[in-house]
C-alpha cells in the first residue's frame, strides 16, 4: 500500500475478515454505503477532522480519504446535491 499503514482486516457486521467474507462483493463497495460513508466523512472533515484522523477512524488509508475530501468533488457534490 502507498500509505504504508499497517490496515488490519477486521472484517465488518456480516465477517470477522475480509479476506474470508462470504459475500461476493463488499458491502463497502455498495454505492449507498459508500455515499453514507463518505457523507460521514465530509462532515468531520468540515468540522475539523484532519485527512490522518479521519483515515484511522474509518480504517482507510488516507489517498482514499483525500480523494472523498478532494475540493472539486465537494463544489460538484454541493451543486448535485448529492
Amino acid at each position: 500500500m502507498a500509505d504504508h499503514y499497517n490496515l488490519k482486516d477486521i472484517g465488518c457486521k456480516f465477517s470477522p475478515s475480509c479476506l474470508s467474507c462470504h459475500l461476493e462483493h463488499c458491502v463497502e463497495d455498495v454505492p449507498m454505503i459508500r455515499q453514507s460513508r463518505n457523507r460521514n466523512i465530509l462532515n468531520l472533515y468540515s468540522h475539523g477532522f484532519s485527512i490522518s484522523q479521519l483515515a484511522i477512524l474509518f480504517n482507510l488509508s488516507t489517498r482514499t480519504i483525500e480523494r472523498v475530501c478532494n475540493p472539486t468533488k465537494i463544489k460538484l457534490q454541493k451543486v448535485l446535491h448529492l
